[in-house]
């Protein structure tokens, strides 16, 4: 059992007139001591360790902290105080590993560190494996571009709604920021559309290549806005005279067309299916095979809406063996859901959106 009373005297001589070479010898033999036997330690024997490294650490040049900070980093119940005190170390090169790594800061330990210090500890703090609402908020605020972007990128760094928003704010001009965040499947789809709507067409384009394997909402939000600007641009539709029956008709089902392709799905006649979804949907028949071969399960869902049949039908089309979605009753309840939620017209964007996304893939 080490003793703390012993161990500490026997070093205070070596502390207080040994050389710095004795120091740093006498540094790294404890620090070998710790690390080998980290493992079978109680905390009564780290809390030795740490002061005895704590008393030395703080009488060492540069290079002996940070190879000191690069060895403790890693371990698990490494000395807190020590950990800490390297934390607030103005060089980053000292303080840089364990901010980066430690498993024995807080939240605090981190905020204080993201408050006092430059750009290059913030760069540290957002590489960690994990980083809370709290710790990001400081981040996003105080950092510069490289920063930011790299916290955006953390796939472990967890944003508040307000932190979402300032990230939107800060993407505008900056493309890399733009689509990294566009990418995060857990930016809120309010957050999303935002960020969108001020997105270069370079960002755009990116986004809508990535698809909605990327984030669930990214195709949705991608189609209203196109939609959106369509509308916008054309000019006003004027109402024909009365009895004018010119012009194409709206996309709807009668019962009927819409029995049929629900008897087509149960009895798997793909190709008859197929071709009845095109005649409901007013498409050709080339693009419904694309989108039921999409593999897109949302894609399908939406296209079922837009064709206009009931949910007994797409539902018979989704437990079909080639559709590719799950049976369980939870998802087809989810499916339901969504379905059932869906604007018929936006439907129809959307749908017209992603048939010129997968045209514009299956040509490149």
């Amino acid at each position: 059992m080490l003793s703390r009373d012993s161990l500490i005297d026997e070093l205070e001589t070596s502390i207080e007139t040994g050389s710095e070479t004795k120091r740093s010898t006498t540094l790294r033999r404890v620090t070998d001591l710790f690390v080998y036997r980290a493992a079978d330690l109680s905390e009564e024997q780290v809390d030795i360790f740490d002061d005895v490294i704590g008393r030395l650490a703080k009488r060492m040049e540069f290079k002996a902290r940070a190879e000191l900070s690069r060895r403790l980093a890693p371990i698990n119940n490494a000395p807190i105080e020590a950990v800490r005190t390297l934390a607030r170390d103005e060089e980053v090169y000292v303080a840089g590993p364990v901010l980066t790594e430690s498993a024995r800061l807080r939240d605090q330990d981190l905020i204080a560190a993201a408050k006092a210090r430059g750009q290059s500890h913030l760069q540290a703090i957002s590489q960690r494996q994990e980083l809370s609402e709290s710790v990001t908020a400081v981040l996003v605020d105080r950092g510069d571009r490289d920063v930011v972007r790299s916290v955006a990128q953390n796939e472990g760094a967890r944003f508040s709604d307000a932190g979402f928003g300032v990230l939107v704010k800060k993407s505008v001009g900056d493309d890399v920021l733009g689509e990294v965040l566009g990418l995060r499947r857990d930016l809120p789809p309010q957050h999303l559309r935002a960020l969108v709507q001020k997105a270069s067409e370079a960002v755009k384009k990116k986004l809508a290549e990535a698809g909605a394997g990327s984030h669930p909402h990214l195709n949705q939000v991608l189609a209203e806005l196109t939609a959106e600007m369509q509308e916008q641009a054309a000019p006003p539709v004027r109402a024909p005279p009365a009895g004018d029956r010119t012009g194409p008709a709206p996309l709807k089902s009668s019962d009927v067309q819409d029995r049929e392709v629900e008897q087509l799905a149960r009895t798997g006649r793909v190709e008859e299916m197929a071709a009845a979804l095109a005649a409901m949907s007013r498409l050709p028949i080339n693009d419904v095979v694309l989108v039921l071969k999409s593999g897109d399960k949302d894609l399908i869902l939406t296209f079922l809406r837009a064709s206009g049949v009931s949910w007994t039908t797409a539902k018979a089309i989704l437990l079909m063996p080639t559709s590719g979605h799950s049976s369980s009753l939870q998802d087809l309840a989810k499916a339901q859901k969504q379905f059932e939620r869906l604007q018929l017209a936006i439907a129809q964007k959307v749908v017209r959106f992603n048939l010129t996304r997968l045209k514009g893939a299956a040509g490149s």
